[in-house]
């Protein structure tokens, strides 16, 4: 639904899929490198991650995401 919604909104959209057992570490490296790279201007992380990790590594994951290109806060 977020892929349909950007676009209507005419908002280039890339969706990032890591395999189903990515750890909390693994999501964490793909998140900094979104934020650090220039031509990314947002980046939004969809939860739940899956049951493997847990509240810690949710919390780990959302707070890696630059404050400057979070859609969600």
């Amino acid at each position: 639904m977020k892929s349909k919604a950007a676009e209507e909104a005419g908002i280039k959209f890339n969706h990032v899929q890591l395999p189903e057992a990515a750890t909390a570490e693994d999501i964490i490296e793909v998140v900094r490198k979104l934020s650090d790279d220039e031509a990314v201007s947002g980046v939004l992380v969809q939860l739940p991650l899956g049951s493997h990790v847990d509240a810690h590594g949710t919390r780990a994951v959302t707070e890696a995401v630059s404050p400057e290109k979070d859609v969600d806060g």
